[in-house]
């Protein structure tokens, strides 16, 4: 049976792995010691059992993977014991994927006994081989079963395709990955050559109307606004129809209606021209080089062109409003009863993938549980484009593809492709405190400080948390500390006595620096001379004679 077989029946089960899969074991007399007790040996045999009835249900029967040349070796095996089993126990092993890459595979054990209570668990490494039992990149011989693994993998508890950026196979003519609180490139392909945006356009019109209105404000759609080409999104807007900014901002954002965006674009400034005029400008503050806007919603012109860094920098400033975000990750919109439309009848899912469960038995369903937006577009000039965030633990990244397909199974490549960049990026970098506060970084002698306290400790105010590669090392990386000009005793403790920074990849991280300890000045000798003198006029004026007077007057005769 060829693996095209096990892809199609994997499209119609697929999605009941959010289920765990389950499989029965009898403990059988001679899987017992003398107490009666499963021997912990036969756990391993119990777990090769579960996984080869999950691969034969899901990936491909061992039998028939080894006919094409797969093998797939234990490289690592764990178990651990919480309670016993014992002869005739009736247990339940739930087997899932814990991650996978196209080099190897882990599956995950949970074990039960009829009681329902965890009795053990385990974890399985799988190498993928050829006959040889050399290892293989799936990628490269297989692709279907990497297809298959699209369906499986996010429902499982720690899915990852582990790739290298110089393995990163990306379909879209452009695409760019970025880190959102250092603005740190992680990867790039093509990232600022200049492309047709189609409808990421829209977040520059979004931007601009959040930024000049207020969502209560209301706009009425123009007669120019609802003439579109064939085929283009839309709302169903109706010449004279009344609605607010805030519900425009859903039909921009997660229908792509198109003429919502000349409406918004006719409020704000007038015409379309003019707020292509705005559009340009703002491109211009935010960095944009390779930008020029000529209408709000991306419909083509050969004059309407940008670049997927330009477009990542005008994401990173959108997602910096809570409104934005918000709107980006609905995953469907209701419009209100307007004055043309008395019923709330106009309802429209998000045509980003990424942030819809798709519970229908599909081979296409994107889901990424991490995505928090951004915005798709398509045009038959620019192909399917995508600008996208996710969010895990707090590290943030924003991607842009653009230039994008379709496989040759019929999936898309900008949704396969973003899933690939974000993979990456949170397979192999992480934020992480590479110094604690309230440690010494560094001891120095303080100028005229007592010879009992002149050394003070220069101790860390704040964690230094940085995004560095998950192999990172900070004893690579020399400090530059500044201290405060004439930094002089005396000095109290936890005063602020200077900075440290740390440069890594180009990005600065800073913390001030505060004194560990109090350092007391010495005295000056002139000061004690002075105090000497003066105590010695003082003792001087004390004991001086004082002349005496009569108290009675003499008569002269």
């Amino acid at each position: 049976m060829c693996i095209m077989i096990y892809y199609e029946e994997t499209m119609k089960e697929g999605h009941k792995i959010m289920e765990d899969f389950e499989t029965k074991i009898t403990v059988r007399y001679a899987e017992t010691d003398q107490m009666g007790v499963a021997h912990h040996s036969v756990y391993a045999v119990w777990y090769e059992v579960a996984r080869t009835e999950f691969a034969k249900k899901y990936i491909i029967p061992y039998s028939e993977a080894e006919k094409i040349g797969i093998m797939m070796p234990v490289a690592e095996l764990t178990s651990k014991y919480y309670k016993s089993a014992f002869y005739e126990d009736e247990l339940t092993i739930k087997t899932e994927i814990e991650n996978y890459s196209p080099v190897r595979i882990k599956f995950k054990y949970s074990v039960y006994n009829q009681k329902n209570e965890l009795i053990n668990i385990g974890t399985s490494m799988h190498a993928w081989t050829g006959t040889d039992l050399k290892i293989m990149n799936l990628k490269k011989k297989f692709i279907y079963l990497v297809l298959i693994f699209s369906i499986l993998i996010p429902f499982c508890t720690n899915y990852c395709f582990a790739v290298e950026e110089n393995k990163l196979n990306i379909y879209s003519e452009a695409a760019i990955i970025v880190e959102n609180s250092t603005g740190k490139i992680l990867y790039q392909k093509n990232a600022k050559e200049k492309r047709y945006p189609a409808s990421t356009t829209k977040v520059m019109t979004a931007l601009l109307t959040l930024e000049n209105c207020k969502l209560s404000d209301i706009a009425t759609v123009s007669a120019d606004a609802i003439i579109l080409p064939s085929g283009y999104a839309n709302a169903n807007l109706q010449v004279g129809e009344e609605l607010s900014i805030e519900n425009l901002l859903y039909a921009l954002l997660v229908k792509s209606a198109n003429e919502a965006a000349t409406v918004l674009a006719e409020h704000i400034a007038g015409s379309v021209d003019k707020f292509a005029d705005m559009m340009n400008q703002r491109a211009k503050e935010l960095g944009c080089e390779n930008t020029h806007f000529v209408n709000p919603n991306g419909i083509h012109n050969e004059n309407h062109y940008t670049t997927a860094y330009d477009l990542y920098l005008i994401a990173q400033e959108a997602m910096k409003n809570e409104t934005f975000r918000k709107i980006v990750t609905t995953t469907s919109y209701t419009l209100p009863a307007t004055n043309k439309y008395p019923e709330a009848n106009r309802s429209f899912p998000n045509t980003n993938d990424l942030i819809r469960v798709n519970k229908s038995n599909r081979a296409d369903n994107y889901y990424y549980k991490d995505a928090i937006g951004i915005k798709t577009g398509y045009t038959k000039e620019a192909k399917n484009c995508l600008i996208s965030a996710s969010n895990r633990d707090g590290l943030e990244f924003i991607s842009v593809v653009l230039g994008a397909g379709t496989t040759e199974s019929g999936l898309s490549e900008r949704y396969i492709d973003t899933i690939n960049l974000f993979n990456y990026g949170y397979d192999n970098y992480s934020k992480k405190i590479i110094k604690e506060k309230g440690n010494t970084i560094e001891t120095i002698e303080v100028k005229n400080g007592t010879k009992e306290t002149k050394n003070l400790n220069l101790v860390l105010k704040d964690d230094i948390e940085a995004f560095v590669k998950n192999d990172f090392k900070i004893d690579n990386i020399e400090p530059t500390i500044t201290l405060n000009d004439n930094l002089v005793a005396p000095i109290i403790t936890d005063d602020t006595v200077g900075t440290i920074s740390y440069s890594i990849d180009g990005i600065e991280y800073k913390s001030d620096l505060l004194a560990g300890s109090t350092v007391y000045a010495k005295t000056d000798i002139s000061i004690y001379l002075v105090v000497a003198g003066l105590a010695i006029l003082l003792f001087a004026i004390i004991l001086m004679p004082k002349k005496k007077h009569s108290k009675h007057s003499r008569n002269k005769y």
